[in-house]
């Protein structure tokens, strides 16, 4: 069983290695769809979840002791994926239009992008807990090194994103009259690639928190589950 929860685990990070290299390499750094639902930016996006969602779903199956990948395990990952990936891209297109008008500055709404993607993560793994170990997903049980590692996470992004802003702050210091243009077409993309950088290690290090913290609520609930029917067995005797 131990065992089995190691290799659980490689393959979880294994999983969003493969996502973190594959937004640098294919999405040019930008972990989400943009502004445009039919574009090759969000094609891209969208095949990249099939198989990130898709893969999670395949990861869930094989963990649990006696599950077999078969073709109906397939043909679900597929669907699971697809269904997921596209709803993705309809969010962040949706957001992304919403925030244009609402958010004036790019960091901040950057950032906002971010935790979005993340929300939209932890969503996707708390459905597939719930919905595929039925009756075990229950237990609100977390550790505190699960706890400690969730706001040490926070406390690096905020921290990350605070020395982004003044980086950008010391980039309009000695801002004058005569390069205020220059500054101007500067500063309409100031630190959007280093968010979008630090938006990327967050998701993939959130999500294999995340994961760990739904499988721990899941092992605390079948241990109760446990406990409950040996209580059962003596009452009855």
């Amino acid at each position: 069983m131990e065992k089995n929860r190691k290799n659980e685990y490689t393959m979880i990070f294994v999983i969003n290695v493969f996502l973190l290299l594959y937004t640098s390499i294919f999405l040019y750094g930008s972990p989400y769809a943009l502004y445009k639902l039919f574009s090759v930016h969000t094609l891209l996006s969208v095949l990249g979840w099939i198989l990130y969602a898709g893969g999670l779903y395949l990861i869930l199956v094989w963990s649990e002791e006696g599950a077999e990948i078969n073709q109906r395990c397939m043909v679900t990952a597929l669907l699971i994926g697809g269904g997921t990936a596209i709803l993705k891209a309809v969010i962040d297109v949706a957001t992304n239009c919403l925030l244009s008008y609402i958010v004036p500055s790019n960091i901040t709404g950057t950032v906002m992008k971010g935790v979005r993607n993340c929300a939209f993560g932890f969503a996707f793994l708390y459905f597939l807990f719930h919905y595929f170990l039925k009756g075990r997903e229950r237990a609100a049980k977390v550790s505190r090194k699960q706890k400690g590692a969730m706001i040490v996470l926070i406390a690096c992004y905020i921290l990350a994103i605070m020395l982004v802003r003044v980086k950008v702050a010391l980039l309009f210091s000695g801002i004058d009259s005569e390069n205020l243009y220059e500054y101007f077409l500067q500063g309409a993309t100031a630190g959007i690639d280093e968010v979008n950088c630090i938006n990327k290690w967050l998701f993939v290090n959130f999500m294999i928190l995340s994961w760990r913290i739904m499988r721990s609520r899941n092992e605390y609930q079948s241990a109760d589950t446990k406990e409950n029917e040996r209580i059962e067995v003596r009452n009855e005797k």
